[in-house]
């Protein structure tokens, strides 16, 4: 028996609403999809770095070596299950959780209060919905605390102290409420503007909106097409006068800027400035034919 302690992000999944799935397509029919979403899943997991630990029904646990991987890992499996439907009258829905902290590794499993929370967290998350713990948003890097919301602080079984409960935004768009403190007040200045065009199409960040989101995913605020890109890959942020490219994705983002050489950015960030383009999970000097966002500051 090999037993050991570390620090990992222990994150579980699960399909929402499953008994209704019976229900609706049949018991064959709907292990079927489960099994299938699932295995899906495990492959999300695998892809940050991940461990699935165990399958429980229409559930699966894993862990993660950081909480930025779990985190990442949570957005992909929720932009995932969004793409996929269930026959004519189910659509699916996951419910996800992690928390980050000290777990006794032994044989193959983990156990330990981290796993207890995360466990906890999931219970309390909706379809659709990824939680997490302030102990876990504390893990990740600042970039990526951008996308969390706090929630309350909540009583959880088996805790003697209340755990306070965040959200992780993985979806972005106009209906949104920032999380507070999230762009910091400034002083009114002459305002800054980001035109970006891919295609025939224009996107204009400017003074009164704080990012565009880019990826895969159609719920970006710009959805690109390349299959090299991630879902959710990359954000283009606005602070005070400056427009920054923070990198989330796998395979990272190319840029070339103001005719200087091609830099690759990757899950890190780059302050844009002049003008040039960006190409997503694939290099214009390797592939000449990738899809490319223009980009002009003004």
């Amino acid at each position: 028996m090999t037993t050991r302690q570390s620090h990992l992000a222990v994150l579980f999944a699960d399909i929402s609403d499953s008994t209704r799935m019976y229900e609706v397509l049949g018991d064959r029919t709907a292990l079927q999809r489960i099994e299938q979403t699932l295995t899906a899943m495990k492959g999300v997991a695998q892809k940050f770095a991940g461990k699935t630990i165990k399958t429980i029904g229409d559930e699966i646990m894993c862990v993660f070596p950081t909480a930025d991987a779990a985190l990442q890992a949570a957005s992909e499996m929720q932009a995932t299950a969004a793409h996929e439907t269930v026959g004519d009258k189910f659509r699916l829905a996951m419910r996800i959780a992690f928390h980050y902290g000290e777990v006794i590794e032994e044989d193959g499993d983990v156990f330990g209060d981290t796993v207890n929370v995360a466990a906890r967290l999931a219970d309390l998350a909706k379809a659709e919905q990824i939680l997490t713990s302030r102990q876990a948003v504390d893990a990740l890097s600042p970039f990526l605390r951008l996308g969390i919301r706090k929630m309350e602080t909540l009583p959880l079984k088996g805790k003697q102290e209340e755990v306070e409960v965040c959200e992780v935004i993985w979806q972005f768009g106009d209906d949104l409420t920032m999380m507070e403190g999230r762009v910091p007040h400034t002083p009114k200045r002459e305002a800054a503007k980001l035109t970006l065009r891919l295609g025939d199409r224009t996107w204009v960040l400017e003074d009164g909106r704080a990012a565009l989101t880019i990826g895969r995913d159609a719920h970006n605020d710009i959805p690109v097409g390349s299959k090299m890109a991630s879902r959710q890959h990359a954000r283009i942020e606005h602070r005070r006068d400056k427009f920054v490219l923070v990198d989330v994705s796998t395979n990272g983002t190319f840029a070339t800027l103001d005719g200087a050489e091609e830099v690759m950015v990757k899950r890190e960030e780059l302050r844009l400035h002049g003008s040039g383009v960006l190409s997503f999970g694939q290099s214009t000097l390797h592939h000449p034919e990738a899809e490319i966002l223009r980009f002009s500051c003004e």
